[in-house]
């Protein structure tokens, strides 16, 4: 009687919702071994990936303070590595095929063309692709020690520290060619992207390339897409449970009149999704390259007391017809892989060969062509 008694004590005591219940009970059975904000932080970021699982989304998640903090500067473009992008030569090792200005590559000595041959003492040569990423993944430390063949010339080592760097708004082709790179929509990426239009020959077209851009503002892919359709063309649908929907339309102004080429790929995300979809379904631009990444909801953010923040995918985007792009991705009219990436000869480190961007401008000349 006494146990049966105490039992109904605890459970009259107790919180009736279940979540508060289990809290209340580890609390007080196993407070002084466990931190309770960890307790916090664990029920909430199980419920988030319930919801990824559920939603068929990626990202929702409980931050802290400085998460949230860091998340919201890579939203910006603030990036942590090398400040370099690569591409992977199956047996050879990895082809340099930009370097961002300021990066701790740039600094080191990198430069767009070098074939690195080896990581950390760990040869490339003769290596499957998955073989040299598990090699690269398991490079550790805060320096990497590259062994890098440029050109013709002998071998060399360079050693190159991880650090933070900033994406580029917007990259011009060192070779002249009509053709500029938005590697990310953050503040101010539009205006950027306006300035360059203002110095580029309508006569010639243009191609856009946004391949691997991610972590954008809606706002600036509409500012963006501004730049090239009429006023008050429809830019993309969105949809909350609280705000209901919302019609995103270009703003006025003189849209770019020349010819319009995109390049995309799986690394193609979220606004810069909405940015192509737009100008594919308004048939402003031909779309090359292969499908993008699907990812049709943007987060939001909700404080919940003791410094945790709640990610939420919860804003929902459509194209400009109410169609989704979620999952499948933005279907490019010309599908081109990737996979034609190769060195150049000795002599022209810039001239790397890639299949996405020769097919481009091949469209764009035959757009232009009298």
């Amino acid at each position: 009687m006494f146990v049966l008694a105490l039992c109904l004590g605890l459970a009259e005591a107790a919180p009736e919702d279940p979540v508060e219940q289990a809290r209340h009970l580890v609390s007080e059975r196993l407070g002084h071994q466990v931190d309770p904000t960890l307790l916090d932080v664990a029920a909430i970021s199980g419920m988030a990936e319930l919801l990824d699982e559920e939603l068929g989304t990626t990202g929702s998640r409980v931050l802290d303070a400085d998460e949230h903090t860091r998340h919201m500067a890579w939203l910006q473009g603030q990036r942590t590595g090398i400040g370099a992008e690569f591409a992977l030569l199956a047996g050879r090792g990895l082809a340099i095929t930009a370097v961002f200005e300021g990066g701790p590559g740039a600094k080191a000595g990198l430069s767009v063309g070098d074939l690195v041959v080896a990581v950390d003492d760990q040869p490339f040569t003769g290596k499957g692709a998955p073989e040299i990423l598990q090699r690269l993944e398991a490079a550790s430390g805060g320096k990497l020690a590259l062994d890098v063949r440029r050109g013709e010339a002998a071998i060399q080592r360079i050693i190159v520290p991880r650090g933070s760097y900033r994406l580029p708004g917007v990259e011009t082709a060192s070779d002249g060619s009509p053709l500029l790179r938005l590697a990310f929509l953050g503040a101010g990426s539009a205006a950027a992207l306006q300035a360059h239009l203002s110095r580029q020959d309508p006569a010639r077209g243009l191609v856009l390339d946004l391949r691997d851009a991610s972590g954008s503002s809606l706002d600036e892919a509409v500012a963006a897409a501004s730049l090239f359709l009429a006023e008050n063309a429809v830019v993309a649908l969105q949809h909350t449970a609280t705000d209901g929907d919302t019609v995103h339309r270009a703003s006025g102004g003189d849209p770019w009149s020349g010819r319009l080429v995109l390049i995309v790929n799986r690394g193609s995300s979220g606004p810069v999704e909405a940015l192509a979809a737009a100008l594919q379904h308004h048939k402003r631009a031909v779309v090359v390259g292969t499908p993008t990444a699907g990812q049709s909801a943007l987060p939001s953010f909700h404080a919940l007391g003791s410094g945790l923040i709640l990610q939420l995918h919860d804003v929902a985007l459509a194209r400009p017809d109410g169609r989704s792009w979620r999952g499948d991705g933005l279907r490019p009219d010309l599908v081109v892989e990737a996979a034609g990436l190769s060195l150049p000869p000795p002599g022209r480190p810039q001239a790397l060969t890639d299949l996405q961007r020769d097919a481009a401008l091949q469209v764009l000349g035959a757009q232009t062509a009298p």
